[in-house]
């Protein structure tokens, strides 16, 4: 009798480890397929792209060039003839004539096409200029053609989205006549 009462107790604790084990394993699969799904929502290319935009924007607001050129391709290239090195250094002019410079996007649109990302938006530029910066806000808000950004995916990687190029039609060809790091020169005691 005590030897079957033993045998319930342990097929009775061997049920209840069963059972515990059980829903171990059932937490740590819906864990994991949650986390899954986590992931592919947030690299969706849409959402990484937006992303990227941001993060451009944020570089340029900052003063963090490293962060910038991060976000361009090798094979940059734009119709004012600017590569990468020059369009960093273009960012950089801009930004120093801020105390603090504040980028809006405005009228956001983004067309995805395989590993091609268009992002159509007008910049509105805001925050404290000193200097030239009242000027060049003045230039830059009044556009009437919004910039585009056109971005490609690098690599396999979702976080391989780089930017390719920038235009604005409202931009002339020789881009006002501005040479990539004259405002900053200028400023130290430079030529213009």
């Amino acid at each position: 009798m005590k030897r079957m009462q033993d045998c319930l107790v342990k097929n009775s604790e061997r049920k209840r480890l069963f059972g515990n084990i059980r829903w171990i394993i059932f937490g740590g699969l819906a864990s994991l397929c949650g986390l899954v799904v986590g992931l592919i929502v947030h690299w969706q290319p849409v959402k990484t792209v937006k992303r990227q935009q941001a993060a451009l924007i944020r570089a340029i607001e900052a003063r963090k060039p490293a962060k910038f050129r991060r976000l361009l391709a090798s094979n940059y290239a734009d119709r004012w003839r600017f590569s990468p090195a020059d369009l960093s250094e273009a960012m950089l002019d801009v930004s120093s004539q801020f105390l603090a410079m504040r980028i809006t996007p405005e009228d956001f649109d983004l067309v995805l096409t395989g590993t091609q990302a268009v992002v159509t938006t007008r910049l509105n530029l805001g925050g404290s200029p000193m200097g030239g910066g009242v000027q060049i806000a003045q230039m830059i808000n009044r556009l009437e053609e919004p910039f585009v950004f056109n971005w490609e995916k690098q690599n396999f990687l979702s976080s391989s989205w780089r930017l390719v190029s920038v235009e604005n039609p409202a931009i002339p060809d020789n881009a006002w006549n501005y040479v990539p790091g004259s405002i900053r020169g200028a400023m130290k005691g430079g030529d213009f």
